[in-house]
């Protein structure tokens, strides 16, 4: 009888505490925020560098190829925090931004991908 109380406990207990986080620290974000709302109003083969450069402001990366040049926008945002097992982590927010140009100046391709990382500290 015991026994099962006992394991009902430790069920219990870590199905509460599972969810249980303590924010430590949010860390301010670096480098260029890019919206979806931004996102949506570059147009490919129509867009130019100079409408770009206008609402983004200087990428963080430009390289340049032999028929075009591709410019990179960066972001991360870093939170510290304890789990309930109280290991203290980092989880970063990270988003990449890239735009393909023609020699031109004409955006050929945009495109956006987020992760995320979760870091013990």
């Amino acid at each position: 009888m015991f026994n099962r109380f006992l394991v009902l406990a430790v069920v219990l207990s870590n199905l509460l505490l599972g969810g249980c986080v303590v924010l430590l620290s949010k860390n301010a974000p670096q480098g260029t925020k890019v919206t979806d709302e931004q996102m949506s109003s570059f147009v490919d083969n129509k867009t130019t560098e100079n409408e770009v450069s206008a609402i983004l402001g200087q990428p963080n990366e430009k390289t340049g190829l032999a028929t075009k040049e591709v410019w990179t926008y960066k972001w991360e945002q870093s939170t510290e925090y304890l789990d309930a097992t109280t290991i203290r982590k980092t989880k970063t927010t990270h988003e990449v931004v890239e735009f393909e140009f023609s020699s031109n100046e004409i955006l050929l391709h945009h495109r956006k991908t987020a992760f995320l990382t979760d870091i013990r500290s």
